[in-house]
């Protein structure tokens, strides 16, 4: 018996083109934020300034922290009551946010590793979503595994600023690696699903920002991850 996702007419083939087209337009541009933000930080006499304010006081480095994650479960839990331009500002303001916190990447890594790293965690990112988007595996089996290792990272990340274990942090950088390719693969399963099963002329904007948010996470988050395993430190 076929299902619904295998037996898409030629318009809804353009539409969910167009849908994921936008979502990683939105994601991608969020990312060239996190990336301007961030370069104009370290490069610029006002930017290396302001990151050593921010590094030299920790009420302020977690204070930023703070406001990214204020932003981060703001846009997921009130999607429904933001108005998609507001969804769309918030959006680009955490992808902002993010760059003031990533900065000091530029500083503790050579710039050949950065940009190998980054093509690396584009192919790899790009495989995973087409992978998630055309398998006719279900992966809601895995939301709860899934869901549980992004937690667990999160929660031993926050950990190990305290416990400064070495291998605490190799272990914590390899499970993220898996969990996030892992939620690439599934949220582009998921998202597929969401289009077919919306209404003909339904608004999908805010669940397109909403994709974006999801897609820059596991993006960004194998990026750093990445990273850290290549290594190349000054």
């Amino acid at each position: 018996m076929q299902t619904q996702t295998e037996t898409m007419t030629f318009n809804q083939a353009e539409g969910l083109r167009s849908f994921f087209g936008k979502i990683y337009g939105k994601m991608a541009t969020g990312v060239l934020v996190t990336a301007i933000v961030a370069f104009a930080l370290v490069y610029t006499s006002f930017g290396i300034q302001f990151l050593q304010t921010i590094f030299s006081n920790n009420a302020f480095y977690y204070g930023i922290v703070g406001i990214q994650l204020t932003l981060l479960f703001g846009i997921q839990w009130g999607i429904n009551r933001l108005s998609k331009q507001w969804a769309e500002f918030l959006f680009y303001i955490y992808s902002a946010v993010t760059g003031i916190t990533l900065s000091v990447i530029l500083i503790s890594y050579t710039g050949s590793t950065l940009i190998s790293t980054f093509i690396a965690a584009v192919a790899i990112f790009v495989a995973l979503a087409a992978v998630g988007k055309n398998m006719k595996y279900d992966m809601s089996g895995w939301k709860v595994f899934l869901f549980t290792g992004m937690w667990g990272v999160f929660i031993a990340s926050i950990a190990n600023i305290f416990l400064a274990s070495s291998r605490l942090d190799w272990i914590v950088t390899i499970v993220a690696v898996i969990v996030f390719a892992g939620l690439t693969v599934y949220d582009a399963q998921q998202y597929k699903r969401l289009y077919l099963g919306s209404q003909e002329g339904q608004d999908l904007s805010k669940m397109i920002t909403l994709g974006a948010l999801h897609m820059y996470i596991n993006f960004i988050m194998i990026f750093v991850n990445l990273l850290k395993i290549v290594g190349g430190r000054d």
